[in-house]
């Protein structure tokens, strides 16, 4: 008798820390999902005033369920940096650090920072209209950031499409 008790008390204290791990595991499974940097990258001709000259575009987006803090966006052999506060539809003129210029339709709310669904736009300008055009991007961030689609190329030994700015 006393043996079938012990493992009934046994039994019982298994089926508790069987129910508190699941309770813990659902618990879990509620939280944001993790940040998620995707990196698109562009290279175009436009002619402005008369002179050609390539815009190499990165377009950073934040597809995951959480803020991604720290990050540093960069071309492959080429100038890396951080991104700035921006209001929605605002641009930045070129800045002293690489040329680089920003844009945001949504808006940038924290330097250095994308919340869900934020996005950015960052280029510099190359002269000339000069073949082959590639480049090759990236985003880093905090250390819960999915890496799959971070980074991105185009290649291309075409002209890439010529437009001229509106005036």
């Amino acid at each position: 008798m006393k043996k079938i008790m012990t493992r009934a008390a046994s039994m019982a204290a298994s089926a508790g820390i069987v129910a508190a791990g699941l309770t813990t595991m659902a618990a879990g499974t509620a939280e944001a999902a993790p940040g998620d940097l995707r990196v698109t990258v562009d290279a175009k001709c436009v002619v402005s005033h008369d002179r050609p000259a390539t815009d190499r575009i990165i377009y950073v987006t934040n597809v995951g369920g959480a803020t991604v803090r720290n990050i540093r966006i960069a071309e492959v052999d080429g100038p890396q940096h951080g991104i700035p506060r921006l209001r929605p539809d605002q641009e930045t003129r070129p800045s002293t650090v690489g040329g680089m210029r920003y844009y945001s339709h949504t808006g940038v709310r924290t330097a250095n920072a994308l919340r869900p669904g934020e996005m950015v736009k960052t280029w510099h300008v190359v002269p000339g209209c000069n073949g082959p055009w590639s480049i090759a991007g990236y985003a880093t961030g905090n250390p819960g950031d999915n890496l799959i689609n971070n980074g991105d190329v185009r290649w291309d030994s075409k002209k890439p499409r010529n437009e001229r700015p509106s005036r």
